[in-house]
């Protein structure tokens, strides 16, 4: 990564994991949206990702920007011919969507069309834009771009198509819910993603993953969905990586790293010891 500046940086959410007559794993907890401030990083990162053999990623973040997968994503995120949202949800709740839709420029006919889960991918995108945060600037996305084009061996935990098919797993019974918890993000949008990065930028683990498990709190079962099921899936692709004599730099959402059933707790019962960095 020689196109950043060098320095003491950030990255304080930064773990080794080591376990005897096997190469350490090393985990750092990303955002998916940025700014500046977050970087240069860490002096210890950019040792980890220029010593280790192995760069893992939560999915192939080229493939889910092309246009061929964006396509499909608006195809599937389409309802059928002669259903609408509207009718999946409450009307209270249809009139506190359309409010924020319209505000972020998109019609109440546009998004009546669209299935749940693609409605709150695309609003929620955009109230982030508002925020002046960008998703160019996620440390994810920055690693990621400089293993991707310097050739690097990369791993993928899952398949673009793989968490496609995980936000179309959020089914009809599930539409009100998840609605109201994106029209609860999209009210604290500004002030949730700062507490993010703050908390970010000042290493703040433990708080973190109460602010994270706090934004599932009107929809539970998302949150074993989205975070604790995959977790359990991981552990066992790091532990097969590792047991194969990989050393790993793994790079993923924050929210996998703390808080309840996260994977650095689950890999430290399989007796790896954990030091933070």
């Amino acid at each position: 990564m020689t196109d950043q500046p060098q320095g003491k940086g950030k990255g304080q959410l930064f773990w080794r994991l080591e376990r005897m007559a096997r190469p350490p794993m090393y985990f750092l907890g990303a955002l998916h949206f940025g700014s500046a401030e977050m970087y240069p990083l860490s002096e210890s990162v950019l040792a980890a990702y220029r010593n280790c053999d192995t760069l893992v990623f939560e999915t192939d973040l080229a493939k889910v920007a092309s246009a061929e997968f964006h396509n499909r994503m608006d195809k599937d995120g389409h309802l059928e011919e002669n259903d609408h949202l509207r009718n999946h949800v409450k009307a209270e709740t249809w009139q506190a969507l359309v409010s924020h839709a319209v505000r972020l420029g998109y019609t109440a006919e546009y998004i009546d069309r669209l299935r749940s889960w693609y409605c709150g991918t695309l609003l929620t995108s955009a109230a982030l834009r508002e925020t002046g945060l960008s998703s160019h600037l996620g440390v994810d996305g920055f690693i990621f771009q400089q293993a991707y084009y310097s050739g690097r061996r990369l791993f993928f935990l899952e398949t673009p198509e793989h968490q496609l098919e995980l936000l179309e797993t959020i089914n009809a019974n599930e539409d009100e819910s998840f609605i109201q918890n994106i029209i609860a993000e999209l009210d604290n949008m500004p002030v949730f993603t700062r507490q993010m990065l703050e908390l970010w930028l000042s290493g703040d683990a433990e708080a973190l993953g109460e602010l994270i498990s706090k934004g599932f709190s009107e929809c539970q079962p998302l949150q074993e969905r989205i975070l604790r099921e995959r977790n359990r899936l991981w552990l066992e692709k790091f532990k097969q990586l590792n047991e194969a004599g990989n050393s790993i730099l793994a790079v993923v959402g924050t929210g996998h790293l703390v808080g309840h059933g996260n994977v650095i707790s689950m890999l430290a019962t399989h007796g790896y010891i954990v030091t933070r960095l």
